[in-house]
């Protein structure tokens, strides 16, 4: 398929809305949890959609990440049009709210070293490391203090690999080869919940940041895909 599913809140309602990226054409289709529906143009074949609140508005605004160049475009609700150089043609968009300050960061992480390269939205950048070849980057916000912690997924030890912003990390082996990491805050606590997806059975095995118990919800199946990360790691896992 030429289509990826770009689920966000881009009407600030809090819901998020129904969205999906057109490769072919660049063109983003939205279905408004509040009702209605649009469709912008925004990007074109080998673009990468990363959306996220760029400006802090409280809305999610279009953005798209063009490896052969290295070029972020943003289409935001409040700043308008346009464009920044960060990254390399091998790395791979990992955009998150890194500061806590209630804006999405430009972030990109380089398989090749493990290395995270931020560029803050309220200026400055870092450089972490965590990761070598064969993890999967899968930020978010673990310990719950509004900010994005980086974090991997090893392929082949299925081993999540957290260094939180506040300090301290974390190893755990959670899940199998087979599985598609979805992590997300499921119980609602504020923090992003360790999660994978067994596409074969349709099974979603998540671990809840408070109680630290395993939650299994079968929904899906071998022809049915997650969304969540959908456009980031839709290639590594051979997905269409």
């Amino acid at each position: 398929s030429t289509m990826l599913p770009v689920p966000a809140d881009y009407d600030a309602d809090g819901l998020v809305d129904i969205a999906l990226f057109q490769r072919a054409t660049g063109d983003w289709y939205f279905q408004y949890s509040s009702g209605g529906s649009r469709i912008i143009r925004f990007g074109w074949t080998r673009t990468v959609p990363v959306p996220g609140d760029y400006d802090g508005d409280g809305k999610a605004d279009l953005a798209l990440f063009y490896p052969d160049k290295s070029i972020w475009y943003f289409l935001c609700s409040a700043a308008g049009g346009f464009s920044r150089t960060f990254g390399g043609k091998t790395d791979l968009p990992v955009p998150a709210d890194y500061d806590g300050d209630g804006a999405t960061d430009v972030a990109v992480y380089r398989p090749s070293n493990g290395n995270w390269y931020i560029l803050y939205s309220g200026g400055g950048s870092r450089v972490r490391q965590l990761g070598w070849v064969g993890t999967i980057p899968v930020p978010g916000d673990y310990d719950g203090d509004g900010k994005a912690d980086v974090a991997v997924l090893s392929r082949a030890s299925s081993k999540w690999c957290i260094s939180y912003s506040g300090g301290g990390s974390l190893i755990l082996p959670y899940g199998w080869k087979t599985m598609i990491p979805v992590p997300a805050d499921y119980d609602g606590d504020g923090a992003t919940d360790i999660a994978m997806y067994h596409p074969a059975s349709g099974s979603w095995f998540t671990r809840q940041s408070t109680t630290l118990t395993t939650r299994k919800v079968v929904f899906g199946g071998p022809d049915r895909i997650p969304v969540l990360l959908y456009p980031l790691i839709h290639s590594w896992f051979g997905l269409p």
